[in-house]
């Protein structure tokens, strides 16, 4: 393969066998590379073809805006989170992970740290991606000396299940992550933002939210109207946990257009109960 333009060490335009022209990238592919010289493509970690025309454009702009070694820094996290999570993250991973990179070492410098809504939530919610999270922040910091919060984790995270996700289910990964937000901002209002997130009863509270909300974005949930009386006479032995799920009951309803029913209400009210229980004993 002959090189047609060298972007940066690590990223170059080629021509292949056929006369298609790809993408390369890869450490140090393009390290004192010009315009006709072979390439081996063995060396390259990335590669993009040109018959993704609307994504083409988006390669070559970012390749020229992002600097080498934030390029760098995303490919060996790339590389290091495919081996991790045993699946291929998707072809546009490597780019918005860069671009991601850049912005938060520019957002640290100018305002510091930016707290996720749904910094806790995420360990218990997508565990598998927020451990390489954890392993990615821990490398940019050990060998590139980057300035990073402990929430950058959970942003890390996101993308990590956006990468392995197609679009269409991203849009529902962030539909998921925004209805889980605004449950656990209710939550938190209603504890005084005292709560316990570290304990296993809120974790099981999350994984319980989790559940439903897919549940009920694939419509596979089938209501019980004979759970109407043992509901009842829950909701009245505990008056303080039915009150913070009447509101999250309606916030659903009225935003996402969610019907809980009885049998999810009465579920979500013992998870709250043992919150409440759980935040009595600190």
């Amino acid at each position: 393969m002959k090189v047609t333009q060298s972007y940066n060490q690590n990223a170059v335009s080629v021509l292949d066998d056929s006369g298609k022209e790809l993408i390369l990238i890869g450490k140090g592919i393009g390290f004192g590379k010009k315009k006709g010289d072979v390439i081996d493509i063995r060396k390259a970690s990335k590669i993009f073809r040109y018959y993704f025309s609307n994504y083409e454009k988006k390669v070559i702009d970012s390749l020229v805006e992002i600097p080498e070694e934030i390029l760098l820094m995303a490919e060996e996290i790339t590389v290091g989170a495919s081996e991790r999570l045993q699946e291929k993250l998707n072809p546009g991973f490597l780019i918005s992970l860069s671009a991601h990179i850049q912005f938060t070492i520019e957002r640290t410098k100018e305002y510091g740290e930016v707290v996720n809504p749904l910094n806790y939530e995420l360990k218990y919610i997508y565990p598998k991606e927020y451990k390489v999270a954890e392993w990615a922040v821990n490398y940019l910091r050990r060998e590139y000396d980057l300035e990073l919060y402990d929430s950058e984790i959970t942003f890390f995270t996101l993308h990590f299940v956006n990468g392995l996700q197609s679009s269409g289910a991203i849009a529902e990964v962030m539909e998921v992550s925004n209805i889980l937000g605004d449950i656990t901002q209710i939550i938190d209002i209603e504890f005084k933002n005292k709560l316990n997130k570290e304990s296993i009863y809120y974790s099981r509270f999350i994984v319980h939210l989790r559940y439903f909300v897919i549940r009920k974005l694939g419509d596979k949930t089938s209501p019980n109207p004979e759970i109407q009386d043992l509901y009842d006479y829950v909701s009245d032995k505990f008056i303080d946990a039915n009150t913070i799920v009447q509101q999250v009951d309606q916030l659903l309803k009225t935003k996402y257009n969610f019907d809980f029913g009885y049998d999810e209400n009465l579920y979500l009210l013992l998870h709250v109960q043992r919150l409440i229980d759980d935040n009595i004993k600190k």
